[in-house]
């Protein structure tokens, strides 16, 4: 397998993704991922120390970056990606800087991403699946990948994602996007809006 170096642009859809869908809570939804993570680790202490455990990592993530919680997502989800590389390519510079040529291209910060706002506004949600996708291939090569906290950023926004199709049943025609609607309403008559 090959791995890539995602676009800042895609890192920010998925952070700006998870962003909108967790809900005004943020901490809540990333301690959830930390619970999910502690639970693929079989972590086998009782639950108070689960809990524990959960809000010390909690608070340790918080402390070592530093930034909103998306950007922190967004910065998770950015350091598997080179980890991936780094397992991928060991004696290569992963550095964004030799991926892309674009200046733009190299300056990996958060940006809320307008796309995503467009595509659940158009009930195309697929588009944000896709980049998903991508991200998960690019980012798996590094051994731990299914024990990172990235991992669990991803199956939140899988399952955010599943929901989002399963909301619409019209919306399940074997794709993500929603048919364009073959019946539109006739107009109504000039007369009939000025008689009114």
């Amino acid at each position: 397998m090959s791995a890539n170096l995602c676009t800042p642009d895609a890192l920010s859809v998925l952070a700006t993704y998870w962003e909108r869908t967790c809900g005004p809570n943020h901490a809540a939804a990333l301690k959830r991922c930390i619970y999910n993570n502690a639970l693929d680790l079989n972590f086998t202490k009782d639950w108070r120390e689960l809990e524990k455990f959960v809000n010390d990592s909690f608070t340790v993530l918080m402390n070592e970056t530093t930034g909103s919680i998306p950007e922190k997502i967004f910065d998770f989800l950015f350091k598997q990606n080179i980890k991936s590389l780094d397992a991928r390519y060991p004696n290569s510079d992963n550095s964004p800087e030799k991926w892309f040529s674009r200046k733009e291209d190299t300056v990996f910060k958060f940006k809320r991403s307008a796309s995503v706002s467009r595509w659940l506004m158009n009930g195309t949600p697929g588009q944000i699946h896709s980049i998903l996708n991508s991200y998960m291939y690019q980012s798996c090569e590094d051994d731990q990948w299914r024990l990172s906290l990235a991992y669990q950023i991803c199956r939140q926004i899988e399952g955010k994602l599943l929901d989002e199709l399963k909301e619409d049943e019209n919306e399940l025609t074997g794709s993500c996007f929603r048919e364009p609607a073959t019946e539109y309403p006739a107009p109504t008559p000039l007369s009939e809006l000025v008689s009114a």
